[in-house]
């Protein structure tokens, strides 16, 4: 008989299977341990203490054991096995994201509001009414509707403070963080210890955090996505700051959507859930409309500025990249004394070179989309899968010299700000420029001091921040979403301006937005411009049951891949028979098509969707296609609730 103790343990690998290992000491169920798997070194996570070994079978031995205690919270493995069946991942996949180990969130920096936090402050009428509810309520789910500028914050903060008072534990979540130090003080000030999770934490400060909370040493997390899953016992309450936002929704197996997770996290530990933002998603509406949620409004800004007055321009009429108008408007904000910023959406100089004799395009050769012109580093790059080249001096196809350039970036506005207002100080702000939270808490506080008169980013700076000298917005190219082949496009481009608009004159009476777009009669940029949330919110939801859409109906994704385009398509093919044969409503088979980006980092792709009332139907296909074996030998990816159809 084999010497040690038998142990399951789940890899994070899409099989799904359980492998049995000895271990020389007793294990605890939720330690990492590495074990030989097909000739690989393999990280798991034991998930059976006391296996029952198959019979006739020479056990291996686990290699390392990497914890002197499990990693795995209260509820780790109840969330791993229902992400594992609603996401349609393995166990192993599951139990990685839930991990330390796995937090793997974007760095990008997140901007809070810079206003006071103080438990001194006044409350409105609005607050303490919303947090009083949230309180003493039987409900257990809140959301919190704001413009801009009212407070959520404050009354995130005052009832998390309520909920630790009285023994209990709160998670706190905000999208895509590198948190800014202010947050964090703040809580801490407010909290005593607070736990924070977040990209720029190094892998061994990421465990001490985990284990501070694991331990009890901790009342508080804070963190972005990955948060949800903190080894927090007790919760009392749980809080989605900005739920809309697409970062809360993963992009790699597992595909949870940490909305999603929170809910059935509150459900399961009876704690408090308020998610909060000016702009709901659609889905997030639609559940209060039915009743989900307890809708709480704030309507008053705080501050004592006024909602600004907003311009629609119509770029077509118009000679430059930035307007007359908005023109005007920088310069008579800076001779007052007082900043503007301009939104752009997307990095570069230019992001089409084209040819004027052959009418050749300039595509990256992994990807089916355009390279963009990157001036200061002389390079065209792909921003999707980050191939670079220099440009060319002529055409590839045809040695023409007539080449020209299309469309426009942050670095090309910046050269026309710089030729517009010689004598402004001004600063870009985006990822080619900003190289980590350093230095993007650096200029964000020289324009918070003033030492800034005009900045422009994309759509880094839409949210979160509050500058009080700050009087005029221009959004350029507003539209520039709307062409995207998403159902979801419209609101997402209304929710941007929406929440760039809320920037200007939150302390001022005065403020003004320029809104640049080719189509300035459009319904979004209407009612974007009017701030008719109701109206925009009304229209989109009668356009999505109409086309039986989400939220009112529920969605798999279906994605097939390979690194040659004819057998892709073949068993893109293959797949469709498969479900066929399942008796599904054909009806409800969107496709297939080749995706909007048919080629992405060398490997074509097609996809399609299927749609259902329920999720029922949409598992238990999607588990029988992810153990299916192609012909082709292609990849298949499945996704729940598609964020991105790109």
């Amino acid at each position: 008989m084999d010497e040690g103790y038998p142990v399951n343990v789940a890899f994070p690998i899409p099989d799904g299977n359980l492998y049995t290992y000895l271990s020389p000491k007793p294990l605890l169920r939720g330690t990492r341990v590495e074990a030989p798997l097909k000739n690989r070194r393999l990280t798991g996570v034991v998930v059976t203490e006391n296996a029952v070994p198959p019979k006739n079978v020479q056990l291996k031995t686990i290699l390392r054991v990497l914890d002197n205690e499990p990693l795995t919270g209260p509820w780790s493995f109840e969330l791993a096995q229902w992400i594992a069946q609603n996401n349609l991942c393995s166990l192993g996949e599951a139990i990685n994201a839930l991990l330390p180990s796995a937090i793997k969130e974007k760095e990008t920096p997140f901007l809070k509001d810079e206003i006071s936090f103080q438990s001194t402050i006044t409350l409105s009428d609005e607050q303490t009414k919303a947090i009083e509810t949230i309180l003493n309520s039987e409900q257990q789910w809140y959301y919190l509707r704001g413009q801009t500028g009212s407070g959520k914050t404050e009354v995130y903060f005052r009832t998390a403070q309520e909920i630790i008072a009285r023994g209990q534990g709160v998670i706190y979540l905000v999208p895509e963080i590198s948190l800014t130090h202010q947050l964090i003080d703040e809580a801490v000030k407010r909290f005593g210890q607070v736990a924070v999770l977040h990209s720029g934490l190094t892998p061994s400060q990421r465990l001490k955090e985990w284990l501070r909370l694991k331990r009890g040493e901790v009342p508080m997390v804070l963190g972005a996505r990955s948060a949800i899953f903190a080894p927090l016992a007790n919760i009392g309450l749980i809080i989605v700051d900005e739920e809309p936002e697409l970062s809360y929704k993963s992009q790699s197996v597992p595909r949870f959507h940490a909305r999603s997770v929170a809910m059935i996290l509150s459900k399961w530990t009876k704690a408090k859930l308020v998610m909060g933002s000016a702009t709901p998603s659609l889905e997030a509406l639609e559940a209060i409309q039915r009743g989900l949620f307890v809708e709480l409004k704030l309507g008053k800004r705080l501050a004592g500025g006024s909602p600004p007055k907003v311009h629609l321009v119509d770029t077509r009429t118009e000679k430059n990249i930035i307007s007359a108008p908005l023109a005007e408007a920088i310069l008579k904000t800076h001779s007052e004394g007082f900043q503007s910023i301009i939104l752009l959406n997307r990095r570069g100089y230019t992001n089409l070179f084209h040819c004027l004799n052959c009418h050749y395009e300039m595509h990256c050769p992994r990807c089916s989309v355009p390279m963009t012109y990157h001036k200061m580093q002389k390079l065209m790059r792909c921003h999707h899968c980050g191939y670079e080249t220099r440009p060319p001096s002529a055409c590839p196809n045809c040695g023409s010299h007539e080449v020209g350039w299309a469309g426009y970036g942050t670095e090309l506005v910046e050269q026309e700000m710089i030729r517009l207002f010689p004598q402004l100080r001004m600063q870009r702000f985006d990822t080619d420029t900003i190289k980590g939270r350093a230095q993007a808490d650096k200029v964000l506080k020289m324009f918070y001091r003033g030492e800034l008169d005009l900045l422009l980013g994309t759509q880094m700076i839409a949210k979160g921040l509050n500058f009080p000298k700050l009087k005029t917005v221009g959004i350029l190219n507003a539209d520039i979403g709307l062409s995207l082949p998403d159902f979801r496009a419209a609101e997402r481009v209304y929710s941007l301006i929406r929440q760039t608009t809320g920037r200007a004159g939150r302390y001022l009476p005065n403020g003004e937005v320029y809104i640049q777009t080719y189509r300035p009669d459009f319904w979004v940029m209407r009612y974007a411009s009017e701030g008719q949330d109701d109206e925009f919110y009304k229209q989109e939801l009668e356009l999505r049951q109409q086309l039986l859409l989400p939220p009112f109906r529920r969605l798999l994704r279906v994605v097939v891949r390979h690194q040659q385009q004819t057998k892709a398509k073949k068993d893109m093919d293959h797949v469709v028979d498969v479900i066929r044969t399942q008796n599904f409503p054909i009806g409800d088979l969107i496709g297939p098509a080749t995706c909007p980006i048919e080629k992405l980092a060398d490997w074509y792709r097609y996809h399609l969707l299927l749609r259902s009332k329920t999720t029922d139907i949409l598992k238990t296909l999607g588990h029988k296609l992810m153990g299916l074996k192609l012909p082709q030998r292609s990849m298949i990816e499945l996704d729940m609730d598609p964020y991105h159809l790109r």
